[in-house]
């Protein structure tokens, strides 16, 4: 039986190419519009793993991230951060790196 990775992003085409590779790679995948809904999922069966996007409407990745923490230490979750997101006109963009 394969892993089960559950995703959380608004974006339509994230979740969509997330799951193409990950099922390519021999994962089953449950994608989320919200972190509410994979909140919802995850109150029938944990997933083996989560990816969340970080900005997202209703219960944003870190709401989500530490509600899940608090059902498991364990689960492995991944907080998906797009740069794309933090550009700002006549600014240079977010990376972290100085």
């Amino acid at each position: 039986m394969s892993k089960l990775i559950y995703i959380a992003d608004d974006e339509e085409s994230a979740r969509e190419l997330a799951s193409v590779f990950l099922e390519r790679d021999g994962y089953s995948v449950a994608a989320f519009e919200t972190g509410d809904e994979l909140l919802a999922a995850c109150e029938e069966s944990l997933p083996d793993m989560v990816i969340l996007d970080i900005m997202m409407p209703g219960s944003d990745g870190l709401s989500v991230c530490s509600a899940l923490r608090q059902r498991s230490k364990e689960l492995p979750i991944y907080n998906n951060i797009r740069t794309r997101q933090l550009i700002r006109p006549g600014r240079r963009p977010f990376t972290g790196l100085r």
